[in-house]
This record gives structure tokens, sequence and C-alpha cells, in this order.
């Protein structure tokens, strides 16, 4: 099975996560993913048990707030998406630009979320 990503994100470290796990040593207390973006190395070491503890971190601040958003409030920010995702319907191309300036205002997580996805 493939390790679930919230995020799909270009130049992600998903391909190579497993090469890496494969150079990690059996006594892991914390992964720290200095560059996360979409954290497949955290992600994947999360998942196969590689490591107790994460520290992400990136210097894209509104992603950095997505992800504490899906971490800490994953209820609040699913439920922000889904009413994104929901209005969107049969006006797809121009609610994305509406969004898109949203973000670029305010930077909301949520905002950042739908235009990824």
């Amino acid at each position: 099975m493939s390790v679930p990503h919230p995020i799909p994100y270009q130049g992600s470290k998903r391909n190579l996560a497993s090469s890496i796990l494969a150079l990690f040593p059996s006594d892991v207390g914390r992964v720290i993913e200095p560059f996360a973006g979409s954290a497949a190395v955290s992600l994947a070491a999360a998942y196969y048990k590689k490591a107790p503890r994460f520290l992400i971190n990136d210097a894209n601040c509104a992603l950095m707030d997505l992800w504490y958003h899906i971490i800490h409030k994953p209820k609040i920010i699913s439920a922000r998406y889904r009413r994104l995702w929901e209005a969107q319907k049969g006006r797809e191309r121009g609610y994305y630009d509406f969004v898109r300036e949203r973000f670029n205002k305010a930077h909301k997580p949520h905002h950042l979320l739908y235009l990824l996805a």
C-alpha cells in the first residue's frame, strides 16, 4: 500500500522516500524535515513506524499553517475545504480564480489546500 498524502505537491520527495528511509538507523528518536513541502519523508517514516516523533519546517509559511491545521485541527480544515469544494460546482474555473485571489490576500490554509488539490 502506498503512503497517503493530503497535499499533492510538485517536487515532492514522495518517490524518494523509500530510498531515504532505507538509510535511517534503527533507533531514530525524531525525524526532522527542514524542507518539508508535502512532508513526504515524515509521512513515510510515520506510516512505516520509523520514528515516534516528527518536526517539519518549510520557508513557505502558508504551507506550514496548512500542516498545522491538518495535524492539530483536522475537522476544521476539512470542513472549510469541503465548503470551498462544494461551492465551486458548475463554475470551477472562475471559482478557482476567486479562491486564488482570496488566498493571495489572506493566506488562509483552507484556500491553499483547495488551490493545491
